[in-house]
């Protein structure tokens, strides 16, 4: 019996070792460890390990690994090359006289300075919203995160130079005028027995912008530091920008030919979807009780495809008062594809804390960020009335600012 109870001691010994790690195994699956400070919030140096960057991403206690965020944005959109048309501050053709039916042929007459102003529209903010959702990864800390970004918008803009009268010792008219930047034609008639050239009434302007975008990034927060988290990220990017620009030019009744005066309407539409590699960085400056300062920047490059359409139409409106279609003075559809650059910085204030036994984390922010769209308008600008292959596409850049509300919820 003693030989018995020898030879099976070591087996007995082997088992029970082996049933206690398995329950440990398990037991420590079930729950978390409890650490010495709240991860993503402020921690000592004592409590960094040498060598590794420590992870910063939030961690409740909860099952789900998921976050949730909500946005409300105020931006205001800007852009390159949409000035309405120029202001003349004095005679329109620039001259005291001549005697010609062309303008700045005539023997004699005596040039001066056209003192002009240019045109740009009234570009004012418009509300967007941002909503996302984020799920903590097993993989060294990582998160993977999916947001979705709408703004949409239109302004209106309009210009109207004063009355002309007639000046002291001149036949022409006085006052303030207004030039197409477009080259579409205006009133060209005789005031007086002077010839009056291309100038308008009044015009007015509408664009419409309307941005989509959807985000995907995979990222790791971490401490750089005791009092700094860094978070890069690396996805990509799917953006989606409408915009409409309409502009109306209308003559005067003041200033007729024999056939009357003339209204112009230019309507042009560009439609723009991209897809590309995007990637940035998140900082987080911590202050302490849960307040931080923020700095993000982040840069995509999208292989982006334009569709563009554009037509421009002269009216005659003769003396009898009928409106009659002159002639088209450009109707023009182009496709292409090309490259185009997007850069966005931000910087703000935000405040987060931990709920319910850390079962919960809540996070507000406030920012306010600027942005940049290499190239976006891709609208043409036309030089000659009779020639419509003369024109050019000003590639103006496209730019965003304003104020960015945002909220998390980690659970």
């Amino acid at each position: 019996m003693l030989n018995l109870l020898t030879k099976t001691k070591p087996w007995v010994v082997a088992s029970l070792l082996a049933s206690t790690s398995i329950f440990a195994q398990q037991d420590n699956t079930k729950c978390r460890p409890q650490k010495s400070f709240d991860q993503g919030h402020e921690m000592s140096q004592s409590q960094l390990m040498s060598g590794y960057n420590a992870p910063a991403r939030v961690e409740v206690r909860g099952s789900w690994d998921v976050y949730a965020t909500g946005s409300f944005i105020y931006w205001q959109a800007q852009q390159e090359n949409m000035e309405i048309g120029l202001l003349s501050h004095n005679d329109p053709e620039g001259k005291t006289s001549y005697g010609a039916d062309l303008p700045f042929v005539s023997t004699g007459s005596n040039a001066y300075l056209n003192n002009m102003t240019v045109t740009s529209p009234n570009f004012t903010y418009r509300p967007g919203f941002k909503f996302g959702l984020g799920v903590n990864l097993d993989w060294d800390n990582w998160d993977g995160f999916a947001e979705y970004t709408w703004f949409h918008g239109s302004t209106g803009s309009g210009v109207k130079p004063q009355t002309g009268d007639t000046a002291t010792g001149t036949s022409l008219p006085n006052g303030t005028y207004l030039y197409s930047n477009l080259d579409a034609a205006g009133s060209y008639g005789v005031n007086a027995g002077t010839s009056v050239p291309y100038f308008y009434n009044n015009a007015d302007q509408s664009w419409t912008l309307k941005m989509d975008f959807l985000d995907v990034s995979m990222a790791r927060s971490y401490y750089s530091g005791t009092k700094l988290t860094v978070r890069p990220f690396f996805g990509a990017r799917g953006a989606w920008i409408r915009q409409s620009i309409n502009t109306t030019y209308n003559g005067s009744t003041n200033y007729t030919n024999a056939n009357g005066y003339y209204n112009s309407h230019d309507n042009a539409y560009s439609s723009s979807w991209g897809v590309g590699p995007r990637a940035g960085f998140e900082s987080n400056w911590l202050l302490g009780y849960g307040t931080r300062f923020l700095g993000n920047a982040s840069a995509d490059i999208l292989y982006t495809r334009f569709v563009v359409h554009q037509d421009n139409k002269v009216v005659l409106h003769s003396s009898s008062g009928s409106a009659t279609p002159v002639k088209t003075n450009a109707a023009v559809s182009q496709t292409i594809d090309l490259l185009r650059a997007h850069a966005d910085l931000e910087m703000g204030f935000g405040w987060g804390s931990y709920f319910d036994n850390n079962n919960w984390h809540v996070d507000l922010s406030a920012m306010y960020g600027f942005q940049i769209f290499w190239d976006q308008n891709m609208f043409r600008n036309f030089v000659s009335f009779n020639q419509q292959a003369k024109s050019f596409a000003p590639n103006g850049n496209l730019y965003v600012h304003g104020l960015t509300m945002n909220a998390r919820l980690d659970f």
